[in-house]
């Protein structure tokens, strides 16, 4: 439990966790998380100045008088393409353990909301990496051949 009187900071908390552009939370169910997570009960007045607040501290909040749905944090660390390349990267790497690239990339996906963490996992679940980094090697290949041909000839055509 934190002091009441951070509640804008438990407010940012709960959009950094929950939110992001295809999952907006109301106005309700962020108190309602506010309660739940960190037992505290804020008014509507001042969950709606804890969003001025966080606004004029620069953080990039989209509201519901944006989009006439709820609120969500626009700006993340990572967009979903980089957080996945950095997850691929952790899984090439041969420099340290299964164990640790486990926890290297649990600490990272932290810095992540929760709707994208699961997306970056699902993904890398479905995905081989090996069969990946085979097709571009098969593409680098192909392009090479290209090139070395036309530039024989430059009337052939490579199907």
């Amino acid at each position: 439990m934190i002091n009441k009187h951070l509640h804008p900071i438990a407010i940012l908390k709960i959009l950094m966790e929950q939110s992001d552009e295809e999952h907006i939370l109301t106005q309700p169910r962020i108190l309602e998380l506010l309660d739940i997570t960190e037992h505290i009960t804020i008014s509507r007045q001042t969950f709606y100045r804890s969003i001025a607040i966080l606004k004029d501290f620069g953080f990039d909040i989209e509201t519901y008088s944006d989009n006439h749905t709820g609120y969500y944090l626009r700006t993340r660390p990572f967009s979903p393409e980089e957080a996945l390349f950095l997850c691929h990267a952790i899984d090439s790497s041969n420099d340290i353990s299964d164990i640790e690239k486990s926890k290297v990339k649990e600490s990272f996906l932290k810095f992540l909301s929760k709707p994208m963490s699961k997306e970056v996992l699902h993904t890398l679940s479905t995905r081989s990496i090996r069969n990946k980094n085979d097709e571009i090697l098969i593409n680098l290949a192909r392009l090479h051949t290209y090139i070395w041909i036309n530039s024989r000839n430059p009337r052939s055509k490579i199907t």
